[in-house]
């Protein structure tokens, strides 16, 4: 077998590819990757298969390549972004920390598409009733994203192509075939699809509503023939309704109890105006002059309609006999079911864009269905809509938002006790701190309809008493990603291991980018090592997704912005729970470190068991001190004998000089020695065998070139990077 990493090799190419196109850091990661696990030969035609370029594929793709990966990304449509763009779900769906910290390749669409709209002077704050909302027509989002995969090397896009099925080789998936009966190998497949399609082909252990498998149960969310409607100057011809579609008298009633004929008014009292319906979702409008925003409902020319149209019902404002109408489980489990219900819900929105052009429903003859979709090959037309609405139907989206999937049966199923935000002394809620966390959440639990009690998961221990809550970031573990027994196959989309609870706070577009460049990077790592997904190391994920810029961390440190040169260090150290700002907005990057920190510090990244009750090693660190346990547990690990011996004290508050931080880290870790030249570190100087150990190893980087500066303080954002390349090697022996 060929070495990997001679030049020429296959492997050497992906590793040149991924470092001359990302920070030095992503090939410094693949290469690690490549020297602790074992290779086996024969590559197949993709390291990586992607189904569904909805938000996470697209991510998943996108961070799979950018790590050397050759992807494949299949999709069934000729659109690009599934519920943020072929859904027509293009107003961005963000809680109070992505909103304020967008991060990843999350931020950089968003920086994508923002842009185009200030190029000619728009706002995108036109939905939500808020100034920092982000909000873009479905075309603008498609092309958007669409141009991001096309400058990526590395990603070939499948486009009007469907799986027919998944390739197994043993217990592990090979592959797909696709309808055309072509087959494309792959070390990963990744399901990105909107309902988990994926999962039943490959045979992968999964949920469906609160049941499993081939038998769901109950029910799922509500899904919504979203549409984007505009208003015209004049209506083209076809796009006026010219007769009711089928069922309007029934839906004109369900929709008066939420909207109606109304003066603007209160959003939070229904039914509401016309003018309020529009601000939820309002949209810029690239063709159209000027500029709006959310604000501005009286000038808002454009909207997606998302809000009265759930299908079956729109629970929350519906009255109690309607709340019986909830979406079967068969739905995700049965394709006739998810046609038939799919055609039902398009009428559903055909019936309220009619009711807005009625005289007799909100009189707004000038606003119909907009040409975002116009052209697309991918409209599945449905017998129930009548000829006389073809033209209309035929700019409806391309699918339903489908809020709920399938989900794979996991090596760690998230639930609402690991999302629950519950603010912490900053007052900043946030979800239990998971340390294998490769990805973000932030939104409520939001589900619509099918969300009592009995409706949810038993198994889990969830009520209805869970939905709602708040918001603020959450991690989702890597564990998470993994079926628990099938290889070769990756959860992303909506597909991945957690309760329908914690489903509802994640099915959200930043969420779900978030998600799918977590798949993206343990695809990407498993497929370089050539080792099986559950194989890959957690940190090796976490340090892929850091150093290309996605958040993993609970805390937005203000001082440590992202392209700041401790970023992706402080995020791990954060993750792995080893080093925690003053505050939620404060990591203070540039203070000093205490003794007692660094005991702190070290007791956690060796994971060393401290005596309990202390027992007073040291007379000034009485066994009441918080610290006390750690310093006495690095004392009996003999990585530290204190300040003096007489007393035997450790100076617990005093300042930790670089040099004691080289000599703590070199005995902890155990380092082997070294000779370096420093020109401030005499040979005699009793700790240059530590200096020499970790400058040797870069755990410590020089204070200049050719200088260590051992006196000096050492620095919080230099500890944390320094912990962060102890961590490797403590997972490299």
């Amino acid at each position: 077998m060929a070495d990997p990493t001679v030049p020429g090799s296959n492997r050497a190419r992906r590793i040149a590819r991924a470092a001359g196109s990302r920070p030095p850091g992503a090939a410094i990661i693949l290469l690690l990757a490549l020297a602790l696990y074992p290779q086996s030969p024969d590559p197949p035609s993709y390291d990586v298969i992607v189904v569904g370029a909805g938000a996470g594929g697209v991510a998943a793709a996108l961070q799979a390549a950018r790590m050397g990966a050759r992807a494949a990304l299949i999709e069934e449509t000729d659109w690009i972004g599934g519920q943020m763009s072929a859904s027509g779900v293009s107003t961005m769906d963000e809680g109070h920390f992505f909103a304020a910290n967008p991060t990843g390749i999350y931020r950089e669409f968003l920086d994508r598409a923002t842009a185009v709209y200030s190029s000619r002077g728009k706002s995108v704050a036109t939905c939500y009733w808020s100034p920092s909302s982000h909000c873009f027509e479905p075309l603008q989002v498609e092309r958007a994203l669409r141009a991001m995969l096309s400058e990526q090397p590395g990603v070939d896009l499948y486009p009007l192509t469907t799986v027919s099925a998944v390739l197994l080789s043993g217990a592990a998936v090979s592959g797909v075939r696709l309808s055309s009966g072509r087959e494309l190998g792959a070390r990963v497949t990744i399901d990105a699809t909107e309902a988990g399609d994926l999962l039943a082909l490959a045979g992968a252990e999964h949920y469906a509503g609160n049941g499993a498998g081939s038998t769901p149960g109950g029910c799922v969310q509500d899904i919504t023939y979203a549409a984007v409607i505009q208003r015209y100057d004049p209506l083209p011809a076809g796009l006026r309704f010219t007769e009711p579609p089928p069922g309007y008298p029934q839906a004109r009633d369900e929709f008066r109890r939420t909207l109606a004929p109304l003066p603007f008014n209160d959003p939070t009292r229904y039914p509401v105006s016309f003018q309020v319906h529009n601000q939820y979702r309002g949209l810029p409008d690239l063709n159209r002059p000027g500029s709006y925003t959310s604000l501005d409902p009286a000038i808002i020319t454009k909207t997606g309609v998302n809000w009265v149209n759930d299908f079956p019902t729109y629970s929350p404002y519906a009255t109690d006999p309607l709340r019986r109408f909830l979406l079967p489980a068969a739905f995700l489990a049965n394709p006739a079911v998810r046609d038939q219900l799919t055609c039902q819900a398009k009428l559903k929105t055909l019936n309220l864009l009619y009711f807005i052009q009625d005289p007799e429903g909100l009189n707004q003859p000038d606003w119909s269905v907009s040409q975002d979709f116009a052209g697309s090959q991918a409209q599945r037309y449905c017998s129930i809509i009548p000829p006389s609405m073809k033209s209309i139907e035929a700019l409806l989206p391309l699918r339903p938002y489908i809020r709920e999937s399938r989900r794979i049966m996991a090596v760690h199923d998230l639930t609402i006790n690991d999302i629950r935000r519950v603010p912490g002394p900053d007052g900043v809620p946030r979800g239990k701190p998971l340390p294998t966390a490769v990805a973000l959440g932030d939104y409520f639990v939001d589900l619509h309809n099918c969300d009592s009690t009995p409706d949810l998961e038993a198994r889990f221990g969830e009520t209805s008493s869970d939905t709602g809550g708040l918001d603020g970031p959450f991690h989702v573990p890597f564990e998470s990603f993994l079926p628990k027994r099938l290889d070769g196959f990756l959860a992303a989309e909506k597909n991945l291991g957690y309760s329908r609870l914690a489903s509802g706070a994640l099915r959200l577009q930043p969420a779900v980018m978030s998600t799918g460049q977590a798949a993206g990077a343990i695809a990407a790592l498993a497929a370089a090592s050539r080792i099986q997904p559950r194989q890959v190391n957690p940190l090796l994920v976490q340090q892929a997704l850091a150093t290309s810029g996605s958040a993993i961390s609970l805390y937005a440190y203000s001082d440590v912005p992202f392209g700041s040169p401790y970023w992706a260090d402080v995020q791990l150290a954060s993750v792995r729970g080893l080093m925690l700002g003053y505050s939620f907005t404060n990591f203070g990057v540039t203070g000093v470190i205490t003794r007692r920190e660094a005991a702190l510090v070290l007791s956690r990244l060796l994971k060393l068991p401290a005596a309990q009750p202390a027992e007073g090693i040291f007379d000034d660190v009485p066994p009441t001190d918080a610290a006390a346990a750690a310093i006495e547990a690095i004392y009996r690990r003999r990585i530290t004998q204190g300040c003096s011996t007489t007393p035997r004290n450790f100076c617990p508050g005093a300042t930790l000089t670089r040099e004691q931080l080289a000599a703590f880290l070199a005995r902890a870790l155990q380092l082997p020695g070294a000779s370096v030249t420093l020109a401030d570190v005499s040979l005699q100087n009793p700790l240059y065998p530590s200096i020499a150990s970790v400058s040797a190893l870069s755990i410590m980087e020089p204070c200049a070139p050719g200088r260590f500066c051992p006196g000096a303080p050492a620095l919080r954002g230099g500890l944390a990077r320094s912990l962060i390349r102890a961590l490797s090697v403590l997972n490299s022996l």
